[in-house]
């Protein structure tokens, strides 16, 4: 499976939808799409793109996980939440764009993601639970702060 049609009318891409295709290297989301599950993703590891509409509004625990392909993502306006351990693993990601609409990133959102050094223009009223690569502890800066790693809970600056 390296290429996928989605119906023009399919709300959600559910739990484990694209699990494992590891030879699925780009797609495009239906503008109907308004939430991606939890998994949908997960180790697609040669998706390089994905193309996200504007109508999205969530993105599940672990969606992309494991897609080790993916450079970078635009996530729309659109969207307010991302969920934990969402880009995992996407160890080729450089460069990431999240919207002031997002009020709330899950913990370990961006773990084993070493490429990615910076996120620009993310609003400074969101909820991050845990952004940093720990093991390896790798900081990501943040609209001009240098976030360091969550320690019980504190944030180290």
């Amino acid at each position: 499976l390296t290429e996928v049609k989605l119906n023009s009318k399919i709300p959600t891409i559910e739990d484990n939808a694209f699990y494992g295709c590891s030879s699925l290297t780009n797609l495009s989301l239906p503008s109907s799409v308004t939430s991606i599950k939890n998994s949908a993703f997960y180790g697609c590891s040669s998706l390089a793109e994905i193309k996200i509409t504007s109508s999205l509004i969530s993105i599940g625990d672990s969606s992309f996980a494991g897609c080790s392909s993916l450079t970078q993502i635009t996530i729309p306006s659109s969207v307010t939440s991302i969920g934990q351990y969402a880009f995992y693993g996407c160890s080729s990601l450089t460069q990431i764009l999240i919207p002031s609409s997002v009020t709330s990133i899950g913990k370990h959102a961006f773990n084993e993601c070493p490429l990615l050094t910076s996120i620009p223009e993310i609003s400074t009223s969101i909820s991050i639970v845990d952004i940093s690569d720990s093991r390896k502890s790798t900081s990501i800066k943040i609209s001009g702060l240098n976030v360091g790693s969550w320690k019980e809970g504190i944030l180290d600056t």
